[in-house]
């Protein structure tokens, strides 16, 4: 006579099972893997487009936790640029939103990176002018015009 299975019994002892192993398991933490502006601001564009709140606010809160570093790149200047532009599109051009504070950090790191650059976030004319080489740029342009004309 064969001994009848008790599926539950079973179901039981293998739900247990998964516990114990379970127990070993860390969670899975995005913000360990948000280590780049271009990565944030990537993450954040694809909560935000998803349609899912509960994404949404699980994709900021990762991001909370994600500690600003200076920029020092022209590279990392336009990261941050596209990770303050996705922090104010998810809400944080409000100041009452959470996300606020986050949108004023990243825009005081790109003032610092732009007042150390000056010629980021102005005309080309302008950093020739800082630089004393718009005089020298006009006459080189000049000249090139003459030499179009000539032909």
């Amino acid at each position: 006579m064969t001994k009848r299975r008790n599926l539950f019994e079973e179901l039981k002892d293998g739900v247990d099972a998964l516990a114990k192993q379970r127990e070993g398991i860390t969670p899975f933490d995005a913000s360990n893997y948000l280590d780049s502006a271009e990565v944030i601001a990537v993450y954040l564009r694809e909560a935000l487009n998803s349609g899912d709140d509960q994404l949404l606010q699980a994709a900021l809160s990762d991001v909370a936790k994600v500690t600003p570093k200076a920029i020092s790149t022209a590279a990392e200047y336009g990261q941050a640029v596209m990770v303050l532009n996705a922090l104010l599109d998810a809400g944080g051009a409000d100041e009452n939103h959470p996300l606020a504070a986050r949108a004023d950090a990243v825009g005081s790191l790109i003032a610092e990176y732009e007042a150390r650059n000056k010629h980021i976030g102005s005309s080309f004319d302008d950093f020739l002018k800082q630089e004393g080489r718009l005089d020298e740029a006009t006459e080189a342009a000049r000249k090139r015009l003459e030499q179009i004309k000539r032909k």
